[in-house]
């Protein structure tokens, strides 16, 4: 049996139409995964940069409390450094104040 041309022609057209849709319908399955596969790594480097934001924040908050804390250390070592320099200068003055009252004294006892 053989089938007229047009018949053939019909049937190649008909074969090629089917192909194309097929590989259409491939090519649309396989662009979708790509899509899928680029918004997952998108979301994923999202999810490591929103993650490494995170952690250099706390970072930066111990750093500032370490600063703060070092910085009331300091403040309160000068203060006790300018309290030990006033008290020594009160001794020291005290002194020569007893020292000048002794040379007063034996200057007038020699007299």
């Amino acid at each position: 049996m053989d089938h007229p041309p047009e018949s053939q022609d019909l049937h190649l057209a008909q074969t090629e139409n089917r192909h194309l849709k097929e590989t259409m319908s491939a090519l649309r399955e396989e662009l979708e995964k790509m899509r899928i596969s680029s918004e997952t790594g998108i979301q994923n480097a999202m999810a490591a940069a929103n993650s490494e934001i995170i952690q250099l924040k706390s970072t930066i908050a111990a750093l500032r409390d370490e600063l703060e804390w070092t910085l009331v250390q300091c403040e309160e070592k000068i203060q006790k450094m300018e309290q030990m320099t006033r008290d020594e200068m009160n001794q020291l003055q005290q002194t020569v104040k007893t020292l000048r009252e002794q040379l007063e004294e034996d200057e007038r006892e020699q007299k």
